[in-house]
């Protein structure tokens, strides 16, 4: 998640800021689902409200985070 954090700054207020490219804009915008899902999961368990649907919820945004992450760094490391 850092990762993508520090990506979307460099991106953003570099030296030659520029557009985000859709792919990136997908990763950055299931990153934020899964940091808003994980949030929201912290504060029920914190206060014993969690519900079987937010737990599922949470899994599965943090699953497509996970797998839009390895799509978009795994397409640009070397072989």
């Amino acid at each position: 998640m850092q990762d993508v954090l520090n990506a979307w700054s460099a991106i953003l207020t570099g030296p030659k800021p520029h557009a985000l490219s859709a792919d990136f804009s997908v990763l950055f915008a299931k990153m934020q689902a899964d940091r808003m899902a994980k949030r929201t999961a912290e504060n029920c368990r914190h206060h014993e409200l969690l519900t079987e649907e937010q737990a599922a919820h949470q899994k599965r945004t943090k699953q497509e985070f996970m797998d839009a992450y390895q799509a978009f760094y795994g397409a640009r490391s070397p072989r």
